[in-house]
């Protein structure tokens, strides 16, 4: 899969057979000259089925994208639903305050969801290592075994099944998406507009943006301290949820009260 910016150097990488299939070809000069091409077919039907944002082709033969973690990764990191999110909300908030307040605010939310993420994976590993060291077992053993992969039944002995789970998935933690700042984002959308009407696709009732947001924000704690997903993948960030929307509302809410005075940003 290439990207090839210029119409014209993809119309001749079609016509002398060097590449083999493009799409969303929209200049009728260009269209025309592509019909006359006896081994090009060319037609407008198709794009109800994959649609421009709905698709993601990767190279999975060659290059970076070959191992299929780097393609989880990009996926995720570019999730659609994110994206139609942070259009559907941040739209709103960019209206109140500007671009370049709405842009420190995706920003700061984002990197505050992250220092929470990896200040909580901190403690959840060390407050566990530190069990195990006391337990007269070698700390350089238990990094050994872990970054192999690995570890000792024998810890088990003195940690629970679930300790020692939360401990190797603090040790493997991985960040990748922008899911935390998103939550800032709708964190300032309700906070902005709180009698705003929210809907979910599988309830039949709008529900105010006062009592929507805050009720996705207890969702993810429930699932951060149950570690029971209930609508988003097994493998969601939900600190890192929580950590956005907490750094939203702590920028808003020093906006919103400084708004008038010498602290104010413009």
């Amino acid at each position: 899969m290439r990207i090839i910016k210029d119409p014209q150097a993809r119309v001749i990488g079609l016509e002398n057979g060097e590449l083999h299939l493009a799409g969303f070809e929209s200049q009728p000069r260009n269209i025309n000259r592509l019909k006359k091409a006896d081994h090009l077919t060319v037609t407008a039907e198709g794009y109800g089925a994959i649609g421009p944002l709905d698709w993601l082709a990767f190279n999975t033969k060659e290059g970076p994208t070959a191992n299929v973690k780097v393609r989880q990764a990009i996926a995720h990191a570019i999730d659609k639903n994110f994206i139609l999110k942070a259009i559907m909300f941040g739209t709103a908030v960019e209206q109140v305050y500007g671009t370049n307040k709405f842009i420190f605010l995706y920003f700061s939310c984002g990197l505050g969801a992250a220092l929470i993420s990896l200040t909580f994976s901190y403690y959840s590993f060390y407050s566990v290592l530190d069990i195990l060291v006391s337990s007269d077992i070698s700390k350089s053993e238990i990094l050994n075994l872990l970054n192999q992969g690995k570890y000792n039944s024998g810890w088990l002995s003195v940690i629970g099944e679930s300790d020692l789970g939360a401990f190797i998935s603090a040790f493997n933690t991985t960040m990748v998406g922008a899911s935390g700042a998103i939550m800032g984002v709708l964190v300032a959308f309700g906070y902005l507009f709180p009698e705003s009407k929210l809907m979910l696709l599988f309830l039949p009732f709008p529900i105010k943006a006062k009592y929507f947001i805050p009720g996705i924000i207890l969702l993810d704690l429930f699932s951060a301290v149950t570690g029971t997903s209930i609508f988003s993948p097994s493998n969601t960030a939900y600190i890192a949820h929580l950590g956005g929307a907490f750094t939203g509302f702590l920028i808003m809410y020093y906006w919103r009260k400084n708004q008038f005075n010498s602290n104010r940003w413009n």
